[in-house]
């Protein structure tokens, strides 16, 4: 094998490793994805004609980030608030300004963030003027009926917003 064979293949080796499938890339070409309790996750119509699967909403003055994703009966629902207004940082979810939900319509179970069960959305793109917003987030929530914890991890979205 020549010299220029070997670079061209240690060169592609190279660009496989960096760009190959791995938890970073979960969601490398979708608006939102997580994994839940270690299962990929995706929203999507699934029947519903009449709701949006994604939605984003940016809200009073823009101190206030929801986004919602859903896929037939679960839902992953993102609050965050900043007085200051929503920018590129990492905000914690808890019980007070800013939480996670997950919850299945079905079963009634619904899980949120609290004092102990807690995550992160890390703001990583807002554009105000073409109205889309990016990140990525994980929490643990808590079900108080049923004892249960759930791990919403390795999750990120890519979308546009709304204002009201």
């Amino acid at each position: 094998m020549s010299q220029f064979m070997k670079a061209k293949l240690s060169l592609l080796l190279i660009l496989l490793s960096l760009f190959g499938c791995n938890k970073e890339n979960l969601c490398r070409n979708e608006n939102f994805c997580a994994e839940v309790n270690g299962k990929k996750w995706f929203p999507s119509q699934n029947g519903d004609f009449k709701a949006s699967p994604l939605t984003a909403r940016l809200l009073y003055s823009d101190s206030v980030l929801t986004v919602r994703a859903s896929n037939g009966s679960e839902r992953i629902y993102l609050s965050i608030r900043d007085w200051q207004g929503i920018s590129i940082k990492d905000y914690f979810l808890t019980d007070t300004l800013s939480r996670g939900y997950f919850d299945n319509s079905i079963g009634s179970d619904e899980f949120e963030t609290d004092a102990a069960h807690t995550g992160m959305v890390s703001i990583t793109d807002i554009d105000r003027s073409r109205k889309t917003v990016a990140g990525r987030f994980h929490f643990k929530a808590f079900n108080p009926v049923t004892g249960k914890v759930i791990d919403v991890s390795n999750g990120a979205f890519n979308t546009t917003y709304v204002e009201y």
